[in-house]
């Protein structure tokens, strides 16, 4: 065996303890407050899902995505709670703030983006449709290609801001 060879295959070797290792790292961060954590999540959505009220809706569907996020059980989970609390309610402030933190990372620019543009067709004129063009704004300015959309959107804020 030539030491090409065997350097090809303690690499694999390597690659493969390694990602042994992960996967059972995320098993048992799973494990451990795992079940507590998912019915603690369960029971907050179903009670969003039983109540009318758009806004306690939103608040208990922040709070499930809050819980899926701290129990470190699944990103995704928390995202969806999110979108959920802006489906019933896309003036919420605190949904609309969870999902920016949550979605914060440079990998999640283009599912960020599609997000905030698609809460400007459904946000109400107001308040909060300024506060989905901030966030557009500061999503926007942190990535280099951006910049201009970034400084276009703020220009059209404060145009907006001074007649009000």
């Amino acid at each position: 065996m030539s030491l090409t060879n065997e350097l090809l295959l303690a690499v694999a070797v390597m690659f493969a303890l390694f990602n042994f290792w992960r996967f059972f790292q995320v098993r048992s961060r799973r494990r451990r407050g795992g079940a507590q954590t998912i019915a603690a999540v369960r029971s907050k959505a179903k009670d969003a899902r039983a109540t009318s009220d758009p806004g306690r809706k939103a608040e208990l569907f922040v709070e499930a995505g809050d819980l899926a996020r701290a129990g470190g059980t699944d990103q995704n989970l928390a995202v969806a709670y999110y979108l959920r609390a802006l489906r019933s309610d896309p003036a919420s402030r605190p949904a609309l703030a969870a999902l920016s933190a949550t979605l914060g990372s440079p990998g999640s620019f283009r599912r960020l983006e599609r997000v905030y543009w698609r809460l400007l067709s459904r946000v109400p004129p107001g308040e909060a449709t300024l506060d989905v063009w901030r966030a557009l704004a500061d999503l926007y300015g942190r990535g280099y290609r951006h910049r201009s959309r970034a400084r276009a959107i703020r220009l059209m804020l404060e145009v907006i801001e001074k007649r009000a």
